[in-house]
């Protein structure tokens, strides 16, 4: 979520947020929009506003805490230069979510919104990385099914190559007999 996104949730919010303004009802959409704008980029200012006091720290019950930090020097390596650079002391902005807003995203089932189409074929993905022959695990029963048949192909497949070795075998014997016996009348 953005800001704008933001200020569109506001907009769309409960009707009664708009109950303090005089003739809030019937501000058109334009209106809301404009009021929504101000309001998002008003709470923001004062965000950043108070972390830049002397505390450097907002808390929002129920919420969490923007704080500012301060990160040390250090070394990073340029890859492209192949040089080891010295990067300065910088702050940075830390959010600390408080004990319910933790809570509540424990518990929570993110969904990731999307149109029908996209839907759809993330529907046809997951069926087919279920339905995928390596996540299926046949019954131990099946399994020793499936063995006993290959052990029994495998038994057909030895006798069948003695057989045809015996074939062979007689054959070649043969024609050496006669291809002899053609040499030997010549």
């Amino acid at each position: 979520m953005n800001k704008s996104d933001l200020e569109e949730e506001v907009i769309r919010g409960p009707s009664d947020a708009f109950a303090a303004i005089p003739n809030g009802y019937r501000l058109s959409m334009a209106d809301r929009r404009a009021l929504a704008k101000a309001v998002v980029n008003k709470v923001l200012d004062v965000i950043a506003m108070g972390m830049l006091r002397v505390e450097g720290r907002v808390t929002l019950t129920d919420f969490g805490s923007f704080s500012i930090e301060q990160a040390k020097p250090r070394r990073r390596y340029d890859i492209a230069s192949g040089k080891t650079i010295e990067a300065p002391a910088r702050r940075f902005v830390k959010f600390t979510p408080c004990e319910k807003l933790e809570e509540k995203l424990a518990r929570a089932k993110f969904v990731k919104f999307v149109d029908a189409a996209e839907a759809k074929r993330l529907r046809q993905v997951q069926a087919a990385r279920d339905n995928h022959p390596a996540r299926y695990f046949p019954p131990p029963e099946e399994v020793r099914a499936v063995f006993a048949e290959l052990r029994e192909i495998d038994a057909k497949l030895a006798k069948f190559k003695e057989q045809e070795k015996a074939l062979r075998g007689s054959g070649r014997a043969r024609g050496k007999r006669e291809a002899g016996q053609d040499r030997e009348s010549v």
